[in-house]
């Protein structure tokens, strides 16, 4: 007798029974909800779970943003009598009002953008209204707006001037609690009242308007920071834009020649009664990491498509049969290293740390994505999916972090260099010219206003024929010229970033 098939099917047998054993028992994993603990949900709070024993992350991030803040302190109560709700989101906005007041829902008139106003396309007219002085002549249609929203505005200047911030967030129904579905409609709105602010900032400017002038750059730099007080990246980024239009227009106000002494140190003492701008690793810390770790919840009760992720479904080989726990633990991870570099104090410290991450980034989503990787994902029990999608949802949610830094440490330039050259304009107004040097000033070597944060010494300061050029050498740290990326003549990969006054 040939006991050659009888082996070869006891050898089957014995594989098959070997990956069994190694699936349901070996691997099992753990089978329920998330295990309420800092290294898997990082929410610990027993009141934000729900009865089914998964975490609500929406719950919980409106705890972190709402803070104190009282319905009698929160800007954002005003600024929903400046913003309606946006069309077909009347649900939405309702809901979110809710959230922050008891009193009736505000009515109107809401602010009006320059689309509903015009009912035309942007004029090529508007980009150059917010950083240089105009009058009424020059720009009838962008006067015409200023004063449809006069009212509106005046309520915008009220709430900039509270110092707390409370936007909720909601989340669409159909999308069963996803943080990351959030929508973001007034932070995205502010932008249009910050380009109107800038822009009746300039018209007050070429009227002689000065302190009006300088209190529409003072909502401005205000609102910036409301918007971004422990934001979400997003939030966080439309706040670093509405700091930047607020520059532009200062550049002009200090070459104008109509300030006097009297008005720059009040106005500089009024900047700094603001806010402090929004702390990007906090912000990393919690509503990122709570929007990963939402994500990974979900898809561990909805599955791959129930965070609209179509082609996830045909790379992650499994269903929500995955233990959880492991993946949320590996998001955790992740967001822990981010944190190491986002936290650091120096700008080189967060980009090197920023770079070596996303260098182990890239090993790490080749990994995820090879053969013999999918199909032993594929093949596992629940501990061996939980670890392939924790992976995948690392590799897919985290943010780039050396963009963000980049973005950030430039908005601490352009606000240096801005203070710095309201103070360089003091000075001739005091002496009749401008320095020849940084010293002049008085600020001492290491007072951070002087200090470029890119590099941690001082900006390149130059006196011009009627004027002056500040620059920073950017994220190359390298002297470009005080060329950026978007200068004529700029060689290829010039970053300086410059604030020029004069000629």
């Amino acid at each position: 007798m040939n006991q050659k098939p009888v082996i070869a099917v006891l050898a089957v047998f014995a594989a098959l029974g070997s990956w069994a054993f190694w699936k349901w028992v070996i691997d099992r994993g753990h089978a329920g909800p998330p295990t309420i603990a800092a290294e898997v949900t990082a929410v610990t709070d027993e009141s934000f779970v729900q009865d089914d024993g998964y975490v609500d992350y929406v719950k919980a991030v409106n705890a972190w943003r709402g803070g104190d803040v009282t319905e009698a302190d929160n800007a954002c109560v005003d600024l929903f009598h400046v913003f309606g709700p946006y069309d077909g989101l009347d649900d939405d906005w309702l809901a979110r009002w809710k959230l922050m007041s008891d009193q009736p829902e505000p009515v109107g008139p809401f602010f009006q953008s320059f689309y509903d106003f015009a009912g035309e396309g942007m004029p090529d007219e508007l980009y150059e209204a917010w950083g240089k002085p105009w009058t009424d002549d020059e720009h009838p249609q962008l006067k015409g707006w200023i004063d449809a929203n006069q009212v509106v505005m005046e309520r915008l200047t009220g709430a900039t001037s509270k110092t707390q911030y409370f936007y909720p967030l909601t989340v669409p129904e159909e999308d069963r609690g996803l943080l990351i579905s959030a929508l973001l409609e007034l932070p995205q709105s502010s932008r249009g009242t910050a380009r109107l602010l800038s822009m009746r900032a300039m018209n007050h400017l070429a009227n002689d308007r000065v302190d009006k002038c300088l209190d529409d750059l003072v909502t401005t730099r205000k609102l910036a920071r409301l918007i971004s007080t422990r934001g979400t990246l997003v939030e966080h980024l439309v706040g670093i834009a509405i700091e930047n239009i607020a520059a532009d227009a200062e550049k002009a106000v200090i070459g104008s020649g109509k300030l006097t002494r009297e008005q720059i140190t009040d106005y500089l003492a009024r900047v700094d009664e603001r806010v402090a701008f929004n702390d990007l690793a906090e912000s990393i810390d919690k509503a990122e990491r709570y929007m990963g770790l939402s994500a990974t919840q979900h898809m561990h009760r909805f599955g791959p498509h129930g965070l609209g992720m179509e082609p996830a479904g045909e790379v992650i080989p499994v269903s929500v049969a995955f233990d959880v726990d492991i993946a949320m633990r590996i998001m955790n991870q992740h967001y822990d290293m981010i944190m190491k570099w986002a936290s650091a104090d120096t700008y080189t410290a967060k980009q090197d740390g920023g770079r070596e991450f996303e260098n182990y980034m890239i090993d790490f989503e080749l990994k995820q994505t090879s053969p013999m990787r999918i199909a032993t994902a594929a093949l596992g029990g629940r501990r061996t999916h939980g670890d392939f999608i924790g992976s995948i949802m690392a590799s897919m949610l985290l943010p780039a972090i050396n963009q963000l830094v980049d973005a950030d440490t430039q908005r601490e330039v352009v606000d240096r260099m801005s203070r710095l050259g309201f103070k360089l304009e003091d000075h001739r107004l005091r002496t009749g010219e401008f320095p020849d040097s940084l010293d002049e000033l008085g600020l001492g070597v290491g007072n951070r206003l002087v200090i470029d944060p890119f590099t941690g010494v001082r900006f390149v300061y130059e006196k011009t024929g009627s004027g002056f050029r500040l620059y920073s050498l950017g994220s190359n740290r390298k002297d470009d010229g005080g060329l950026g990326w978007n200068d004529d003549n700029a060689p290829p990969r010039s970053d300086d970033w410059h604030f020029e006054v004069g000629g």
